[in-house]
């Protein structure tokens, strides 16, 4: 996977685009359709790459950046940066929960060394299960979620709704209101708020 870091290059040059907000159902669902494709392609690549995964902890670092001074004149670039890292998760997570089956959806949200060591613990072949370092790992698997609707539930919270910070809000909204609608797509609850 990439490096998750806030300020890495691949990050800072992949979220730095301008884009018009749709301002409807139906520029939204054209949106969705232009990019099911790459939605496909990632979520295959994303078994191995986990970018998926790094990309989630992009926007709870950018959302953590903006709350750190919510009085502060944030720039437009850092929260059109927010606003595309949102767009970017929502879209593909909706793509996720909607196409790919219930049981594999969580998996979605691992980096690969996580997935090779819940696969390895499930089988029973290594006694590694119980060692520190897998469970630091499956611990931050079991939060990554979480942690990122408590972010976007702070940031709706705490951040103050103005004209230039709507969009972001509003995706906000949108990702906490996907991550929930996964009964929905299926006939049982989601697994990915579920530990």
């Amino acid at each position: 996977g990439i490096n998750a870091e806030y300020g890495d290059p691949f990050w800072e040059t992949l979220l730095e685009f301008s884009f018009q907000a749709p301002d409807n159902s139906a520029d939204s669902r054209l949106l969705e359709e232009s990019i099911d494709q790459i939605c496909s392609a990632f979520a295959k690549s994303n078994v191995s790459s986990g970018n998926l995964s790094s990309l989630l902890s992009i926007v709870i670092s950018l959302i953590k950046h903006a709350l750190s001074d919510t009085s502060a004149d944030h720039s437009v670039e850092e929260l059109e940066t927010v606003y595309n890292s949102l767009l970017i998760l929502r879209t593909l997570t909706k793509y996720i929960v909607e196409h790919e089956p219930l049981e594999t959806s969580p998996s979605y949200f691992k980096t690969p060394d996580i997935v090779a060591m819940a696969t390895t613990s499930q089988t029973g072949e290594t006694d590694d299960a119980s060692s520190p370092t897998t469970l630091k790992h499956v611990a931050r698997y079991e939060t990554s979620v979480d942690e990122l609707c408590f972010y976007l539930y702070e940031f709706l919270v705490n951040y103050p709704v103005r004209l230039d910070t709507i969009h972001v809000h509003s995706e906000c909204v949108k990702i906490i209101t996907i991550l929930l609608s996964s009964p929905l797509h299926h006939s049982s609850p989601s697994p990915i708020l579920l530990k």
